[in-house]
């Protein structure tokens, strides 16, 4: 190749100028596959607003979905300056000069556009998650999901990946923990590290759809590593019930002002699966539910976003159908949910 002539899988010269460090880090090719790619976000949390930052502000194009009010925002990375919220008399003449957002995804898109001006914009898809088709979501590489039903995470997996054959995560945090369910289709091929050296691709496997993956009873949730399914799994699927059967999540904002926590679903839902929890877990998942933790969300979600580049890039191997996080001994490791052979 001459000095004149171009790698046209190469992004262009200022394009590499401007995010020279990774380019450095994981190369030309794989920094133009990230510009090129898409992620939608549905429903900013604390954990999903770290991975849109770190994922931004690598060059890859963000879209928000969430039309849940303003006044449902946690604080987060995006948490806007100018909120609509008063505690005195002061306060509430001052709240008149402030910015009204019309939902999240509006209060948040102006910080993302701010933060990286080279994403030419942050789009806002107007839906709520149980309205979104296949159209709408046709053109995105990944969608990232939070705090949303179970079934609607089954129905955008069979969209998003079975039909569209992109890829899907479902990334929540709840107290000192944290869970990821994948959905990355059949069709993923990556190509192993040993030490500096790429080997040839290969596919992901095994591969677990996630309607299959949440129909594996949680007794059946062991490896060689546990002998005993993982408590930050049982109480994550104890959580999805409970929204499953309330239409919201337990404890904290979540929880309606005249409902008390109703803890019978977890005792039916955990002996259904042949699995328990101690009283101390119950009560802290009744009090906090889907709290976020501002620490946890900042690990996870620099998990996160690690591991969608790995499946963006095509380099190296991304972990595959569960990742899991214990704040309380600051461990985070994946965990393969299968069904029993």
């Amino acid at each position: 190749m001459t000095s004149e002539e171009t790698d046209p899988s190469s992004p262009p010269v200022d394009i590499v100028s401007r995010y020279d460090r990774q380019v450095r880090l994981w190369g030309a090719e794989s920094q133009q596959k990230m510009m090129n790619s898409k992620i939608l976000y549905i429903h900013i949390t604390g954990i999903s607003a770290e991975i849109l930052k770190n994922l931004a502000l690598a060059g890859i194009k963000a879209t928000l979905c969430d039309t849940r009010p303003v006044t449902e925002m946690v604080p987060h990375f995006f948490t806007p300056t100018t909120n609509t919220s008063t505690t005195n008399e002061e306060e509430e003449q001052e709240s008149e000069k402030r910015i009204k957002y019309a939902s999240i995804a509006h209060a948040v898109k102006p910080l993302v556009e701010e933060m990286n001006p080279l994403l030419d914009g942050c789009p806002i898809l107007e839906k709520k998650v149980e309205d979104l088709t296949e159209d709408d979501l046709k053109e995105f590489t990944v969608v990232v999901a939070s705090q949303i039903a179970l079934r609607d995470a089954v129905r955008l997996s069979q969209i998003v990946v079975q039909t569209l054959q992109r890829k899907l995560y479902i990334a929540d945090v709840f107290g000192y923990n944290g869970t990821v369910l994948m959905d990355l289709g059949n069709d993923l091929m990556y190509r192993p590290e040993v030490g500096k050296e790429l080997l040839d691709s290969i596919p992901l496997k095994p591969y677990i759809p996630l309607e299959d993956l949440i129909n594996v009873p949680l007794q059946d949730c062991v490896n060689r590593f546990h002998k005993t399914p993982p408590s930050v799994y049982i109480q994550y699927r104890c959580l999805l019930e409970y929204h499953a059967q309330k239409g919201y999540f337990p404890g904290g904002r979540h929880q309606k002002a005249d409902e008390q926590f109703d803890e019978g679903i977890f005792h039916t839902f955990l002996k259904s699966q042949g699995v328990s929890l101690s009283d101390d877990v119950f009560q802290m998942l009744g009090r906090a539910g889907m709290s976020q933790m501002a620490p946890v969300c900042a690990i996870l979600g620099g998990i996160l976003g690690n591991e969608i580049i790995k499946v963006i890039s095509g380099k190296a191997e991304p972990a595959n159908n569960t990742i899991l996080f214990d704040g309380k001994t600051c461990k985070a490791w994946t965990f393969l949910v299968q069904p029993k052979v």
